[in-house]
């Protein structure tokens, strides 16, 4: 990935998990915003085109983004902060029951176990705390220095 497509994948990430007024974006109940739209609202900032943003979220390994069946709407698949999850309706009913698979990973930096052996891994200021079905995908999630990846 190039500089400009690592800044570009930070820059959607902004815009469409925590901060889609910084740029004026009209987003949906679901999280969708028009490609056009950000494409243009976006030029002050930053400048790509539909291309350069087709190829960030086909080579995103995260997963961070979607395109419509149209490919004419992007959104962010995860990760919106607390408000912004509230307002698009993304916020799981902690009422429905449903049974985990029996093991859980949580991929972190390696820095942050000793915290965790300590106080349990908490959300801090994120709206949850991500655990995933297989190592690999943890080991995704934590990308960032040394990682280390907890079973549950």
């Amino acid at each position: 990935m190039t500089n400009k497509e690592e800044k570009l994948g930070k820059t959607l990430t902004f815009w469409l998990r925590h901060h889609p007024e910084d740029i004026n974006l009209n987003m949906d109940s679901n999280g969708w915003v028009d490609i056009k739209e950000l494409i243009q609202n976006s030029r002050p900032k930053i400048v790509f085109d539909y291309n350069e943003l087709k190829k960030v979220v086909s080579n995103d390994n995260k997963g961070r983004f979607s395109l419509d069946s149209d490919m004419c709407k992007i959104r962010a698949n995860q990760g919106h902060n607390k408000n912004l999850t509230e307002r698009i309706g993304l916020i799981i009913d902690s009422q429905i029951e449903v049974t985990p698979p029996a093991i859980l990973y949580h991929g972190t930096k390696y820095e942050k176990l000793d915290y965790i052996q300590r106080d349990g891994i908490c959300k801090m200021s994120r709206s949850h705390v991500h655990l995933s079905v297989d190592i690999e995908t943890a080991q995704i999630v934590a990308n960032r220095g040394e990682v280390v990846v907890l079973s549950y």
